[in-house]
């Protein structure tokens, strides 16, 4: 069973893309310098947390393995 709800390609690419345009857009003045760090923040939780989901062990994934 694939778990992966990002592939790691892709979320490489996220990661690249968010830390590149977070401060531009700070830069340019559309969202504040207070407030980047947070949106990166934001941007490495998601991610994170989504690689986080895909792997947690399930209470179904046990039981098959009991039952194999």
């Amino acid at each position: 069973m694939k778990t992966d709800l990002i592939p790691a390609p892709v979320r490489s690419w996220l990661y690249g893309i968010a830390t590149a345009l977070i401060p531009l857009l700070s830069a340019y003045g559309i969202i504040s310098e207070q407030t980047a760090p947070l949106w990166i923040a934001l941007a490495g939780a998601i991610l994170a947390t989504g690689t986080a989901l895909a792997y947690r062990p399930t209470r179904a994934q046990k039981q098959d393995e009991k039952g194999d």
